[in-house]
C-alpha cells in the first residue's frame, strides 16, 4: 500500500454459492490498488473482518463491526438468499439493509448472477428463489444493480464499477441517508432581515424534480420578461433563486434519493453545484452572462426530468 495512501473500506456480502466471484474480488482489489497512486481498497470478509463478541445473535455482531468500518458494499447473488437470522429472511440482506439504513444506498453495489442454476428444477427450493427475486425486484429500484453471466464477466464490469463509486465517494457525493445538512451552508446566502421580504427566506420549488425544475424555468421566464426591474434587483433575486433550486435539489439526492434514478444522480448534483458557483459571481456588469448561464441550467434540468419519465 501506497504511504499516506487514502485507505476505502469495502463490504463483501454474499451466500456461500457465489464463492468463485467472492473470491476473485481480493485479486481484483489488487490490481486495482497497484494502478492508483493516492487510493488504496481494502476488502471487509467475514472471514478476516470481524472479532468475536458476547451477548449478541453472530450475525448481529457482525452486521454492527462491519458496517462501522466500511465505506462501500459491494453484493453478490446467484441461487440463494443465505442463512436466516431471528430478524430476516437470510444474514446477507440483513447486513445489506443494515448498511443501507447507517450509510445509505448510494454506497451499495449490488450483483446478481444469471448463469444456468445449479440443480434441476425439482430439486428447487421455490419459496427461497420468490424471496431472492423479490430482494432483486428492491434492489434493482434502490441501488446500484447489475447482473453478469459468469465469473470473468463480473470481474470485468466490477473494475469500471469501482473507479465509479470511489470517486464519488471521495468527491463526497455519497451522502448518508441521516444527514440533516446539505453543501449549502444554510445561512450563508439569505439575510432573514433583508429589506426585500421575497428574499428573507429560501424559495420552495417543492419536494420533487419536476416540481423543482418547472419553478426553475417559471422564474427564468419571469426573468426574461423582465418582471423584476433594476440590475442590482435582477442579480439579487437571481442569486436568491439560484441557491434555492440548489438546496431543493441536493434536500431531495440526500432525503429522497430513490426519486432519481442512480445513472442520473451524479449530474443532478452537478447541476446544484454549478449553480451555487453561478451564484457567487461578483461581476454585476456580466449579469447577461449570468442569466444566460441560469436560463441553460434549467433548460438541462427539464431535460433530465423528462429523461427519467421517458424511462420509467
Amino acid at each position: 500500500m501506497v504511504e499516506h495512501a487514502k485507505v476505502v473500506q469495502i463490504i463483501i456480502a454474499s451466500p456461500s454459492d457465489i464463492k468463485a466471484e467472492r473470491e476473485s474480488i481480493p485479486r481484483i482489489f489488487d490490481t486495482w490498488n497497484n494502478a492508483q497512486k493516492d487510493v488504496f481498497l481494502k476488502p471487509l470478509m467475514f472471514e478476516s473482518g470481524s472479532v468475536p463478541e458476547m451477548g449478541d445473535h453472530p450475525q448481529h455482531i457482525l452486521n454492527k463491526q462491519l458496517v462501522e468500518k466500511g465505506d462501500l458494499l459491494i453484493a453478490i447473488f446467484w441461487s440463494k438468499i443465505g442463512t436466516p437470522t431471528p430478524t430476516a429472511k437470510s444474514g446477507t440482506i440483513e447486513e445489506i439493509r443494515e448498511f443501507i439504513k447507517i450509510k445509505g444506498p448510494s454506497r451499495v453495489m449490488v450483483y446478481f448472477c444469471t448463469r444456468h442454476l445449479p440443480v434441476s428444477p425439482g430439486d428447487l427450493d421455490l419459496k427461497e428463489i420468490q424471496t431472492l427475486n423479490d430482494f432483486k425486484d428492491e434492489m434493482r429500484t434502490k441501488c446500484f444493480y447489475k447482473e453478469f453471466t459468469n465469473t470473468d464477466k463480473f470481474e470485468a464490469i466490477l473494475y469500471p464499477d469501482l473507479d465509479i463509486k470511489v470517486s464519488q465517494l471521495l468527491n463526497g457525493e455519497l451522502l448518508p441517508p441521516d444527514s440533516s445538512k446539505t453543501t449549502l451552508s444554510q445561512d450563508a446566502w439569505y439575510d432573514p432581515d433583508h429589506p426585500d421580504v421575497r428574499l428573507r427566506k429560501p424559495i420552495d420549488f417543492g419536494t420533487t424534480l419536476p416540481e423543482i425544475a418547472e419553478g426553475f424555468s417559471k422564474r427564468m421566464d419571469k426573468f426574461d420578461r423582465g418582471d423584476v426591474i433594476g440590475k442590482d434587483k435582477y442579480l439579487a433575486m437571481g442569486v436568491h433563486v439560484y441557491w434555492s433550486v440548489a438546496q431543493g435539489v441536493e434536500q431531495l439526492l440526500i432525503v429522497k434519493p430513490y426519486d432519481i434514478p442512480f445513472s442520473l444522480q451524479a449530474k443532478v448534483q452537478d447541476i446544484a453545484l454549478r449553480l451555487r458557483n453561478l451564484s457567487t459571481l461578483k461581476a454585476i456588469e456580466s449579469w447577461p452572462e449570468f442569466f444566460d448561464g441560469g436560463r441553460k441550467i434549467s433548460d438541462e434540468l427539464n431535460d433530465l426530468v423528462d429523461l427519467i419519465s421517458r424511462n420509467e
